[in-house]
């Protein structure tokens, strides 16, 4: 039972992966961009687990899946920009 919930754990990360990063729609050709993109999509997802432990605000979403996490965050950045009236983008 210990080895199939592993597995479980290890096929739920990949489908939010493919699923909600829309990893399976980011076409790479060489093998170091699709690490690199690996490994960042892991890190993202990682962040989004551990944030609710270590941050009070987010407390609440200690056993909500991090797509959860993520929609609230990108729902609070959006109405951020809407308040403030829209991003004004600066030319470097």
């Amino acid at each position: 039972m210990k080895l199939y919930k592993l597995r479980w754990a290890i096929e739920t990360n990949y489908y939010e992966q493919k699923t909600f990063w829309s990893l399976n729609a980011y076409r790479i050709r060489r093998q170091k961009g699709i690490e690199h993109r690996v490994n960042l999509v892991n890190l993202v997802h990682s962040s989004l687990k551990m944030l609710p432990y270590l941050d009070e605000h987010f407390a609440k979403y200690q056993n909500a899946s991090p797509q959860e996490l993520r929609s609230h965050i990108s729902w609070q950045i959006t109405s951020f920009v809407n308040f403030r009236g829209g991003v004004k983008v600066v030319k470097c």
